[in-house]
């Protein structure tokens, strides 16, 4: 009887330990897919950072151009925020030989590539640049 007894209790322990062995796999396949969704998350908002640049390179362009003047942009800087809506920040360091001039966009970007301005000027982003 008391090998019967070592031999079941062999086996229950052997089962158990199995069943925590894969609950921890369960647990780091959980984490492991926590990972990727979040690395996901961070590609899209740095692949939608090139659409909006560009989008947003199209919006400066059209605001210097009532200037009649040599503005020219001398430098950029951009980036996202990963707030409940996720938003870029663009901002521009316009010259015209003589002064400086900043303006920036606080930008959007939907599922489908589209941008929609949240808030724009001189003051948007002014840190960005100075």
């Amino acid at each position: 009887m008391k090998f019967k007894e070592g031999i079941r209790l062999f086996i229950i322990l052997g089962f158990t330990f199995v069943l925590i062995i894969l609950s921890g796999c369960d647990q780091e396949n959980g984490k492991s897919q926590k990972e990727v969704d979040e690395s996901t998350a961070f590609q899209i908002l740095y692949d939608n950072s090139f659409i909006v640049k560009e989008f947003a390179d199209e919006q400066i362009d059209e605001y210097i151009k009532p200037f009649n003047s040599d503005y020219v942009v001398v430098e950029a800087a951009y980036g996202f925020v990963t707030a409940d809506k996720p938003h870029y920040v663009i901002h521009y360091k316009l010259n015209n030989g003589i002064h400086d001039l900043f303006y920036g966009y606080k930008i959007t970007v939907d599922h489908s590539g589209n941008c929609t301005i949240l808030d724009e000027g001189t003051d948007t982003s002014k840190t960005l640049l100075e």
